[in-house]
């Protein structure tokens, strides 16, 4: 096993498996505040791999998908990883998720759904947002491997698996909608990163184009659709917590 806090430990592993194919999910925590280091585990990573002896035809990246000017943090580290990657001199495809589905399930979203049968949001009801489903990224990373690495180097792609209005996907839940607008300026005072990405969702200018993406981009993969998302992870089921949702994936 290798920690990618440890250089050694890390280009030891590298090169006792000499990968032909690496995924990587995240070189960061799953934290509420921003794991600073984030790039710094991936620039470790880029360089065992770099270095490595080994025949790497591809290495598939879960990065962050935006528009230029987004002003998020969390979305600006992950491209930072993603360019480390790229200077590395690395085969890279960059699969670029959008808002994931599972984080529907924290403790800061599903428990008011359940008892209150209120999704309470920030953004404006008809405001388009994209998702993404987590198990869809790794099998978009199966894909792209079996497709032959090499034809996927320099390939970017946004990830939506489906693109909900905050009003539709109240629906899906079975509650009614309720913009939070107060929320959202004591955001400012609370939390810079939550402010950051609340902000973020409801302004962005991204555009994804879901139809052309699942028929024509991955035909062969079956994208997960929200309402299917929550009938499969079991959402409404109140034994069930997120923890025991990462442990099933």
């Amino acid at each position: 096993a290798a920690d990618l806090d440890d250089a050694a430990s890390l280009a030891a592993a590298v090169n006792a498996v000499r990968p032909t194919f690496c995924y990587v999910h995240g070189t960061g925590g799953d934290t509420k505040a921003l794991d600073r280091g984030e790039t710094r585990r991936a620039g470790a990573l880029a360089e065992a791999l770099r270095a490595a002896d080994s025949s790497l035809e591809l290495l598939a990246y879960n990065s962050a998908a935006a528009e230029p000017g987004h002003r998020v943090a969390r979305i600006r580290q992950k491209r930072e990883c993603e360019e480390l990657y790229k200077d590395a001199g690395l085969p890279l495809c960059a699969l670029r998720a959008n808002l994931f589905m599972e984080e529907f399930w924290k403790v800061y979203t599903r428990p008011s759904i359940l008892d209150k049968r209120v999704f309470s949001f920030s953004v404006p009801p008809e405001k388009v947002i994209y998702l993404t489903c987590v198990r869809d990224m790794g099998r978009l990373a199966a894909t792209v491997f079996e497709g032959g690495g090499k034809r996927y180097d320099g390939f970017c792609v946004d990830v939506a698996s489906d693109a909900k209005t905050p009003r539709e996907l109240a629906d899906a839940f079975g509650a009614r909608f309720r913009r939070a607008r107060l929320f959202y300026w004591l955001s400012r005072f609370l939390s810079r990163e939550l402010y950051q990405i609340l902000r973020f969702y409801r302004t962005s200018t991204l555009a994804v184009d879901v139809d052309r993406l699942h028929r024509d981009v991955f035909p062969d993969v079956a994208f997960t659709d929200f309402p299917r998302f929550l009938q499969e992870t079991n959402w409404a089921d109140r034994e069930r917590t997120y923890e025991t949702l990462i442990n099933d994936l």
